[in-house]
Parts: structure tokens; C-alpha cells; sequence
């Protein structure tokens, strides 16, 4: 472990087993400075939990993820009796749903209820739900956990059935998951840098897959560990009449699943694996590759060069300049802590922006979702918005005003933009915030719409083949041409 600045702090989480009436912590002098901790906690798990850590391996928490959009950005104790740490995490290319029902948790895992009412699924069977990471190394051993629980009140004419693969390799097939129960897929896999774990729905499914958690681990073991009984600078920590871990070799739910073809489920109901997927084995330093480029908040500051150049302020908060690695301008748009837009209004538009593709929407390059930090990078659009544009009074645009043959322009190209989402998009999409200051201009003065927190995918009434809602979103003093 290696502390970049005073300000870092870092955590590790290992789930081993305790053979003995005493554990053994050890702090290893690399020859890099004076090795420390700032603290140490143990917490007694159930014997039958991670069958995985016994008395030659442990288990490195590489991630542990609560699935779907929750109030709670990290779930632990008393939401979770073993204070498992899960942190809230959601795509914007998911869809996010939730249920206050009570779900029973799996037997052994006992996951938390408040983790398995929330779950992401994609935005219809066709799409599959990927979770993808790599690894440095091809030797590491990873052991990964689904948690599937189904929460939303299935029809009787429609059905939710998918398939699991790991790097194209089916490892479970034919997963129907049970009503308001817990249920998990745990598999073993190694020999690849990059992995990939794709649910996707069978041609019986009408409903796209789903998925309420996801933890993964990576395998260490502890033959040649470089510690002994003569060690110093070590930490003793007692146990308590109850094993931490026990060996599971002791119990009758003993489950070799690093050695095993085909995945191991339990609580769901699945058909037999028939094919020949990877054998159990992990990846060392690794990181999370999302479709969607996903940004840190170090990213940004470095992107932004510390936020240094501020070229507008909306409802979400300030909107900054910045520039990639390869040199492309970007807009980073950052939300402010007191902004009256939420976290609902923010994946809206991000979601919202990824199934837009038209010449006349501002495209998405990727986003921010670290911590409290919440931000969106777009292409960077260098002549502002058309109501500053038209108001001439920001000092970095043209001053020259702009002629009514480009103003007529701009209004075309911005009602070809609003065509794409009424028409084109299935279902509809409304943008119900179409004002000046939220239609963006290149460097050519082509418009493009922007700004899609409060915009709303529709299905049509079969009647009248109109879109209806009675809310009322907006801003005060605009009529909205839609």
C-alpha cells in the first residue's frame, strides 16, 4: 500500500479464517518509509459465508456494490449485521429500480435487505448488463458474487429469464429469479487481464436481466506468506469464543467453487451449465472499465487544471472547461452540494444522453460518480449558449450579433433535434426544458440541445397517441414549444 499524499486514506478489507486463538497482523517495511496503520477492526462473520477463505487462502475485497439508485451512498452496520461495507453504485446506462418491500435474504450470505431493493437492469431484453474490470496480472484469482433478487411484480404474460457470461463463456444459464428472495451466482475465474460478466436475457425473456449486487474478491494464499511466529512489530489480536472463520472443510455446505466448471447457485432457479466455462482463478491490481468512460474526481481536477476556467452556472452547478489527454476540449459539468437538481435528475440526464445519437443533441463523453462527487463531461461547445449569444454580453463571444439568416438556422437545427427525440426515439423522449441558455453553439454556430435533467421518456396513450403527465417541470417564464 502506498499513500500518494498526507490527505489520502486508504483501507483494505481481507476475509480470512482463524485456526488458531490468535491472529496474526504484520507490518512489512518495503525499504519506502516507516510502515503504519491508523486502525484496526475484526468482525465475526458466519461460518458459511466465504467458504472460499479457509486455512491456505484469503479473500482481498477488490469491490463489494449495492446495485441500483439508493438514498445511502454506503450501506454498512446496522443496515448490514456484519458491517460489510456496499457502496451505492449505478450506470448511466441502466435503469435503476426499487422496491420498500422486505427481501429475504440467501441463507448464507445474508445479504442486506436494503441492498437487495434496489437493482439495476437495462433498458430492455435486448440489452445486456456488462460488468467489466482488468487485471495486471493473469495469475490473479478472482471470486465473483452476484446477488439476485426479483422486486417488481412480474406479470403473468411476461417472464424474466437471462443467461450468465463471463468473457463470452456461458457459466449459468436459463436464471429465473424469485419473487422478494435473495438468491446468488459465485464463480471462480483467472489466465485473462481483462473480464467481462454479462447478463443477458433468453429468447423466452420479455423482461431485460436483472441484478441487485455484485461482490468481488481477489484470492491471496497464504502458503509462503513471508510472516512467522518470530516476526516483530506484530499485532496479536485474541479471538473470541466463536471462530472469526472457521475452516469450512468442517461444515456439511463445504463448496470447492474454484474448481468447479459451472457456476454455483443458490436461491434461484437455473437450468444446468453445459458449457465449459473458465476455471477459478484471479487478476492482481486491477480497475473498473465501465462502457461509458467513467471519471474520478482526480480526473477532473486534472482535466479542468483545478477548475480554473468557469464558463457558466445552471441548476446543477458550475460548468468548467477542460481538456483530455489526447488534447479535445471538454465541458465538465460539476454538481454543486446545494444544488436544487438531485442525484434522480443527474442520472436522468446521463442515461438520457447515452441512447441520444443526432448532430443536434451535445454528445456525452462520460461522467462522475465518486463520493459525493457528481459531474457530467460533454463536448465542449466553444460559442456558449444562444441566450448569452444573443445577448452579446459575456466578453468571449463573437461580438458581432448574429444575422437572421443563422438565427433561423439555429431554430431549425434546434427543432431537427427535438423531431429526433419525439420521432425517433422508442420510446419518446420530452425534454420539457427547451429555453435559449440550454441550446449550445460549435465553433460553426450549429446548434445543438443540452441539458436533459428533466427531461422524460414516455410511452403513448393508445388513444390519442399523445404523451400526457401532469407534473409540471420547467423554468418559470418559458413555454415549452413540446
Amino acid at each position: 500500500m502506498t499513500l500518494a499524499n498526507d490527505n489520502e486514506a486508504l483501507y483494505d478489507e481481507i476475509i480470512a479464517s482463524a485456526t488458531t486463538d490468535y491472529l496474526q497482523v504484520c507490518l512489512i517495511n518495503k525499504g519506502r518509509g516507516t510502515p503504519f496503520i491508523s486502525a484496526l477492526e475484526l468482525r465475526q462473520l458466519n461460518r458459511n459465508m466465504y467458504p472460499d477463505a479457509n486455512s491456505t487462502l484469503s479473500l482481498l475485497t477488490f469491490v463489494r456494490l449495492n446495485l441500483g439508485l439508493s438514498d445511502i451512498s454506503l450501506t454498512r452496520y446496522p443496515n448490514d449485521i456484519y458491517d460489510r461495507f456496499w457502496t451505492n453504485y449505478t450506470d448511466v446506462t441502466w435503469k435503476n429500480i426499487y422496491t420498500d418491500s422486505i427481501v429475504k435474504p440467501d441463507r448464507d450470505f445474508e445479504t442486506p435487505s436494503v441492498v437487495m431493493q434496489t437493482a439495476a437492469i437495462t433498458s430492455s431484453p435486448k440489452q445486456s448488463l456488462n460488468i467489466s474490470w482488468h487485471s495486471n496480472d493473469n495469475s490473479t484469482e478472482f471470486i465473483a458474487i452476484l446477488h439476485i433478487g426479483e422486486i417488481q411484480n412480474i406479470p403473468s404474460t411476461d417472464m424474466r429469464e437471462f443467461d450468465i457470461l463471463i468473457n463470452g463463456i456461458l457459466v449459468a444459464n436459463d436464471i429465473v429469479p424469485i419473487k422478494l428472495s435473495g438468491g446468488i451466482v459465485i464463480y471462480g475465474i483467472r489466465s485473462f487481464t481483462s473480464y467481462k460478466i454479462s447478463l443477458k436475457a433468453t429468447s423466452n425473456s420479455t423482461l431485460p436481466p436483472l441484478l441487485n449486487g455484485f461482490e468481488l474478491y481477489i484470492v491471496v494464499p497464504l502458503k509462503g506468506v513471508p510472516t512467522d511466529g518470530g516476526d516483530d512489530n506484530r499485532s496479536k489480536v485474541p479471538k473470541s469464543n466463536e471462530s472469526v472463520r472457521t475452516n469450512p472443510a468442517e461444515n456439511n455446505h463445504e463448496k470447492n467453487y474454484a474448481n468447479t466448471p459451472e457456476a454455483n447457485t443458490q436461491g434461484i432457479n437455473a437450468g444446468p451449465n453445459n458449457g465449459d466455462g473458465p476455471k477459478h482463478n484471479i487478476a492482481g491490481d486491477g480497475m473498473w472499465d465501465f462502457e461509458n468512460r467513467r471519471f474520478s474526481y482526480d480526473d477532473l481536477i486534472r482535466i479542468t487544471n483545478k477548475f480554473q476556467i468557469k464558463i457558466g452556472t445552471g441548476g446543477f452547478g458550475n460548468v468548467y472547461v477542460g481538456a483530455l489527454e489526447n488534447g479535445t476540449q471538454v465541458a465538465v459539468k460539476l454538481r454543486s452540494q446545494s444544488s436544487r437538481q438531485g442525484v434522480r435528475e443527474f442520472l436522468t440526464e446521463a442515461q438520457n444522453l447515452t441512447r441520444v445519437h443526432h448532430k443536434n443533441l451535445v454528445s456525452l463523453l462520460g461522467y462522475c460518480m465518486d463520493g459525493d462527487h457528481m459531474a457530467l463531461v460533454y463536448e465542449y461547445m466553444p460559442e456558449g449558449n444562444l441566450q448569452d449569444k444573443l445577448k452579446g454580453e459575456d466578453y468571449f463571444y463573437t461580438e458581432r450579433p448574429l444575422t437572421w439568416k443563422q438565427r433561423l438556422r439555429i431554430a431549425y437545427e434546434s427543432a431537427q433535434g427535438l423531431e429526433y427525440l419525439h420521432m425517433a426515439c422508442n420510446p419518446p423522449l420530452i425534454h420539457r426544458d427547451v429555453k435559449t441558455n440550454n441550446i449550445l453553439l460549435n465553433k460553426n454556430l450549429e446548434a445543438k440541445l443540452a441539458d436533459f435533467g428533466l427531461s422524460k421518456a414516455f410511452d403513448k396513450d393508445g388513444s390519442s397517441n399523445i404523451p400526457f403527465s401532469t407534473r409540471v417541470v420547467g423554468t418559470l417564464g418559458y413555454l415549452d414549444p413540446e
